[in-house]
């Protein structure tokens, strides 16, 4: 089955465009969820709540900078691996990117 070259170029369009915005997560919900997991009993669930947001908003505010410097197919491939098994969040997000790009400057 041939596809025809104008749904190529739009699809390539679609990506494109998906992968110049930062993904917008929902951090309350993600650090709700993901409060059962790492929950600080020397400060209590508000405290811990609060931390967790503030470190999701850290990582976004720099994640906003450095976003255009990684590849589109990169950030595509660590914004759905950021979507597995749980709520995406944006603290390992430039992790997930870095690699990707120190992985391609590896010897072959």
């Amino acid at each position: 089955m041939l596809i025809p070259i104008s749904l190529i170029a739009f699809g390539t369009q679609l990506v494109v465009a998906a992968a110049d915005v930062v993904p917008a997560f929902d951090i309350d919900r993600g650090c709700r969820v993901d409060i059962t997991q790492a929950f600080d009993l020397s400060t209590g669930l508000n405290e811990t709540l609060k931390r967790c947001a503030a470190d999701e908003r850290r990582a976004r505010a720099q994640l906003r900078t450095q976003w255009p410097r990684f590849r589109a197919a990169d950030k595509m491939q660590c914004v759905g691996e950021a979507d597995i098994g749980g709520t995406p969040g944006y603290v390992d997000l430039p992790t997930c990117l870095q690699l990707a790009k120190d992985a391609r400057q590896l010897p072959k």
